[in-house]
């Protein structure tokens, strides 16, 4: 999905919606995974994506420090 997309579904309510859907409940739990990477995080913070994420599991344990991922993986 392309960013104007994505942002067209907020806008329309079909993800973090006040109540949940689908979509959110299938994207939250993949994205909380990725918020406790630390090489990822600072990615995620301050999006949608995160905070769905956070709504639907807040307390969710573990962390990798940031410098895990190869460089070369992250954007530049």
């Amino acid at each position: 999905m392309r960013r104007a997309e994505r942002g067209a579904r907020l806008r329309e309510g079909l993800i973090d919606g006040d109540s949940p859907t689908a979509a959110d409940l299938q994207i939250a739990p993949s994205a909380r995974i990725l918020l406790n990477i630390g090489d990822l995080r600072p990615m995620l913070e301050g999006t949608a994506v995160a905070r769905i994420a956070q709504r639907f599991f807040s307390d969710y344990p573990g962390d990798v420090p940031a410098g895990a991922l190869p460089e070369s993986w992250l954007p530049a």
